[in-house]
């Protein structure tokens, strides 16, 4: 019976040892490498690449805009009959 339980401690502690050994090696690992970085970069790399397009349109929307407002501020407004 003793020799049961001393049998049983024992292979309790290696489980443990074993489960924390494992849990601190894991964290240890840091990140997962690979896709994610990458997939991150290159979300950086397509907002950037986005945004300078948006701004350009923008800017483009806000010119084109003000030449129909020249326009039609030019444009004589007919009589009503």
């Amino acid at each position: 019976m003793k020799s049961g339980r001393i049998i049983l401690a024992v292979v309790a502690t290696a489980a443990l040892a074993a489960v924390a050994g494992g849990a601190w090696w894991v964290r240890t690992l840091g990140p997962v490498p690979g896709l994610a970085d990458v997939s991150f970069q290159v979300e950086g790399q397509t907002f950037r690449a986005h945004r300078l397009v948006l701004t350009s349109a923008v800017d483009q929307t806000r010119a084109a805009e003000k030449a129909v407002e020249e326009v039609l501020r030019n444009v004589p407004i007919p009589p009503k009959r």
